[in-house]
């Protein structure tokens, strides 16, 4: 099921284009910049906080409250368990002593997916080929197919019945001898698939439209071959379990830890000690610094490239040499964008890591002086 749609850009159309990207990279150069020098001085004051917590905490007993230790930062590991029951308002699907109970909805819909080749034309202009594919699956929400481009596909997707998504979770949950906090039980995460028991029976209202397949809910006719339309229900749940948790300690519950350079309020799944919630935290604040490195790299080699770009689309007259232009300014773009986060990085680093800045500076610098030397070097051979 595809749909081909060929369109043209004239050569003055794709000028006008790259001529107002240079907004956009003026836009996304400082941007990135920003990005950078915030995320370093983000990553410093995170570790500052995670060591902070790590000379601070004190282990407790978690069967027993120790006022001793109100507002300092501490940890325990324990069972955390309910003695409520959560219950589904529209199906009836209950659960004692689940820490959560959420309700998930899926569609049975068209989606749309393209691809696209782009050809330069003699002249400079430009033709693009897309081919639109079409394929039904189940979705977590309703598709607008209005907007398709396949005007056979346009008023294809429907839906028998919009359905609510929901979340369930008790008004307590108890960690030991402690209570977790609303926004901590807000934090837990329904995984566990909810088997529908084998006696369980549609309410009356829900019967006149629903059938139950297998742990489904099933909107439809057919459950083993979909229409489009179709709905199906099913449900994820938290059951009791061993938590541990590291965060200030306020009469018999918990509060977020505020440090000097940040806030500290860790809670996972299962039996980990101490040492190993700070590294997991450290692990994780070394991921995402390098993720937004990355993004900041990238989002200054865009901004570069679309300031340089006008010169590729106007030598795009002759493909080849337009060819050759991009190939110039992607190497140019990406040169600078790295020259311009190392250094962005080091300044950073000089502000709150002065032996590592002072280190990645004279790096920086060094490549730049070979790259020149280099540079010369070649210029003058024969």
């Amino acid at each position: 099921m595809s749909f081909t749609e060929i369109t043209s850009t004239s050569w003055f159309s794709r000028l006008g284009d790259s001529i107002k990207g240079i907004l956009f990279g003026l836009i996304a150069i400082p941007v990135a910049l920003i990005l950078i020098f915030w995320n370093e001085k983000r990553e410093v004051d995170r570790t500052r906080t995670l060591e902070e917590g790590a000379k601070m905490v004190v282990v407790v007993n978690a069967q027993q409250i120790s006022p001793a230790n109100e507002n300092k930062l501490v940890y325990l590991t324990a069972e955390a368990t309910t003695s409520e029951t959560l219950t589904d308002p529209d199906y009836g699907v209950s659960f004692q002593g689940a820490l959560k109970l959420q309700r998930h909805v899926e569609y049975y819909q068209y989606e749309e997916e393209s691809q696209s080749e782009t050809n330069k034309k003699l002249g400079g202009g430009t033709e693009t080929v897309t081919t639109y594919d079409y394929s039904a699956r189940w979705v977590s929400s309703p598709i607008d197919s209005s907007a398709f481009k396949d005007p056979a596909f346009q008023t294809k997707n429907t839906i028998l019945k919009k359905i609510q998504e929901t979340t369930l979770s008790p008004s307590s949950v108890e960690l030991g001898a402690y209570q977790l906090s609303n926004s901590q039980i807000a934090r837990l995460s329904a995984d566990s698939t909810f088997s529908l028991a084998a006696d369980y029976s549609l309410p009356a209202m829900v019967a006149s439209e629903a059938q139950v397949s297998g742990n489904n809910i099933y909107y439809g006719t057919d459950t083993q071959t979909p229409s489009i339309g179709d709905a199906r229900v099913h449900f994820t749940y938290t059951a009791a379990g061993t938590y541990s948790i590291i965060a200030q300690q306020a009469e018999k519950s918990f509060v977020t830890y505020q440090a000097k350079k940040g806030s500290l309020s860790i809670l996972k799944s299962g039996a980990h000690s101490v040492d190993s919630l700070f590294a997991e935290e450290a692990s994780s604040n070394s991921i995402l610094s390098w993720v937004l490195r990355a993004v900041g790299f990238a989002l200054m080699g865009f901004g570069f490239a679309a300031i340089l770009n006008p010169l590729s689309v106007v030598l795009d007259v002759v493909p080849l040499l337009g060819n050759i232009a991009e190939i110039g300014t992607t190497l140019i773009a990406f040169i600078l964008s790295l020259s311009i986060s190392s250094v962005t990085i080091a300044i950073a680093w000089l502000a709150f890591r002065p032996l590592l800045g002072c280190s990645l500076l004279l790096i920086t610098f060094g490549a730049i002086y070979w790259l020149n030397r280099l540079k010369k070097k070649r210029a003058i051979m024969p």
